[in-house]
């Protein structure tokens, strides 16, 4: 640490925040907060901050209103309830801080990745997040793991590259249909189908933060609208200069 310390100090000067956290759940006997170097007279000493993961109190994290501290409530050691239960309050609770879709998702995944569920424990946090799904409008996703899963058994036929593409829309979409689903209820056949003819990231990405903020279906509706619209728009006018110029 102190190397790091010393390069990024030599390269910036500017002060550095030293912060060592220690996962272990028992301290070895010569933990402490600082390192010393002496040599022919000269001695030095380094302290940093240290964060122990051991120390976290489990119902603090969730009730503070530090977003931070609220997400490392997945580290804290609390046996009583099952781990997709663990994981479904600390969700909860990141929730109701009111942030934006950018820092949710960035958390989310943080929780998502630190604490992995099995098959039976995903069963049932899938369905006690669906029985509760006025308090729950988000869905763990990690794009890159199942656009692997996905894009690399399509890529086999059709090309690495595109295989991928192809499985982060997909994985996308069906987090956009899943978030509709838990926030409005059933999904409408001809919505669902309408959904399924997007295949822009971007807009994907647009409609998944939408999803998340709205409070009705019918704005998601009016927006997928729209973009029709725009771009029947762009196709006419692009129609138009094409016929312009040949005539030209």
């Amino acid at each position: 640490m102190f190397s790091y310390y010393i390069r990024i100090w030599d390269k910036y000067r500017k002060p550095v925040l030293s912060l060592a956290i220690v996962t272990r759940k028992q301290p070895p006997p010569s933990e402490g907060n600082h390192y010393e170097l002496k040599a022919f007279g000269t001695e030095l000493r380094y302290t940093y901050n240290v964060f122990y993961i051991r120390e976290l109190d489990y119902h603090a994290c969730l009730a503070s209103q530090n977003c931070v501290e609220v997400a490392l409530g997945i580290l804290a050691q609390f046996r009583r309830i099952p781990r997709w239960k663990k994981k479904i309050e600390v969700i909860k609770n990141l929730m109701r801080l009111g942030l934006n879709p950018d820092e949710i998702h960035l958390l989310i995944s943080f929780v998502d990745r630190l604490l992995p569920l099995k098959p039976e424990e995903l069963a049932q946090f899938e369905k006690h997040t669906i029985e509760e799904e006025k308090e729950i409008k988000m869905i763990l996703t990690s794009y890159e793991e199942k656009a692997l899963e996905r894009g690399l058994v399509q890529g086999k036929a059709q090309g690495i590259k595109q295989g991928i593409t192809q499985g982060i829309e997909q994985a996308k979409l069906d987090d956009l249909i899943k978030i509709l689903r838990i926030k409005f209820g059933p999904i409408p056949i001809t919505v669902s189908r309408r959904l399924k003819k997007i295949h822009e990231i971007e807009k994907l990405d647009q409609l998944i933060q939408l999803a998340i903020q709205v409070d009705k279906l019918e704005k998601i509706v009016s927006e997928i609208n729209q973009d029709s619209k725009n771009k029947r728009d762009r196709k006419n006018e692009s129609n138009h200069d094409n016929e312009s110029g040949r005539l030209v």
